[in-house]
């Protein structure tokens, strides 16, 4: 959504919330009372809820699939094949050595260090500061590990690799050596999965799983409240008005983070976007971007 659209979820936001004031406030205090310990307990269940059993579901069903898909599509040489073109097309004209670099990996105790010191002396002089080839050599293992994961798996923890990747380059280094297993690509797929897929994977299950707690129990409170109060006279005390709107806000305030619960779904399932504001329009908002921000961090 064009960012200049940033009112939508703002707006939005608001006329929710005093929709919902107004709505409660008319219907009595009984319906607004029993309404609003359905719409408590909706989303209380859903946070207890949806963390154990989308591992439980990702553990079960999903990881040893991640495990064999990543594993038949790697192999012993693969890691330095996607290194040697990564490091010719970062902007020096240079050409690597493929069996070269990959007895230099291979007898490497600082990986880093090793690879840059090659780098410098391909073509008999200095090609940069140390400082700046080594940001381009874990740019290119995230590129490497984000295009081995978007084969087979998830775009989004593809993505999600990649910015960790950049973030620790260290944990990627722990991989390298088991790229070079010549009898099976188990354990690297298996330390793929640990370090960098499970995490994403599990969030994406447990955004699911939140929305249909959240979803089921206020359709059943929706249900229930339809037969309490009947036959109830709209209070005339101001007092009971505004604690009848009082507790309507806070229904609306969990419709809202249902909302951005849908919108989250939407980007991890949806795009290859990461992680934080894909939505330029939801970073520009005064009130929403938070209740988003607190959605994407939900670990």
């Amino acid at each position: 959504m064009d960012s200049n659209l940033w009112w939508i979820y703002d707006g939005g936001t608001a006329v929710i919330l005093l929709s919902f004031i107004f709505i409660t406030a008319k219907r009595g205090l009984a319906k607004a009372v029993a309404s609003f310990v359905g719409f408590i307990l909706s989303i209380v269940v859903a946070v207890a809820l949806s963390n154990t059993v989308a591992d439980s579901i990702y553990h079960t069903i999903i990881r040893s699939s991640n495990v064999k898909n990543l594993t038949k599509h790697m192999n012993n040489t693969k890691f330095v094949e996607m290194l040697d073109e990564r490091l010719e097309d970062i902007g020096y004209s240079i050409s690597v050595n493929q069996n070269k670099l990959e007895t230099i990996i291979k007898n490497s105790d600082d990986y880093d260090n090793d690879i840059i010191d090659y780098l410098n002396k391909i073509n008999g002089k200095k090609l940069d500061e140390k400082a700046r080839l080594e940001f381009l050599l874990h740019d290119c293992y995230a590129d490497i590990l984000k295009a081995m994961i978007s084969e087979e798996l998830s775009p989004f923890c593809a993505e999600s690799a990649s910015r960790q990747v950049i973030d620790d380059p260290n944990e990627f280094e722990q991989l390298i050596p088991l790229f070079f297993d010549a009898e099976t690509q188990t354990p690297a797929a298996e330390y793929i999965c640990e370090h960098y897929v499970d995490e994403p994977y599990i969030y994406c299950f447990k955004l699911v799983v939140f929305i249909a707690f959240l979803g089921l129990i206020m359709l059943i409170t929706f249900l229930i409240t339809k037969s309490v109060g009947k036959g109830e006279t709209m209070e005339t005390s101001f007092v009971s008005h505004a604690v009848s709107g009082i507790l309507g806000m806070a229904k609306g305030a969990v419709f809202v983070v249902a909302i951005a619960v849908i919108i989250r779904i939407s980007v991890v399932y949806g795009t290859n976007q990461l992680l934080f504001f894909e939505n330029p329009a939801i970073e520009k908002t005064y009130v929403f971007k938070y209740i988003y921000e607190y959605i994407t961090n939900y670990k």
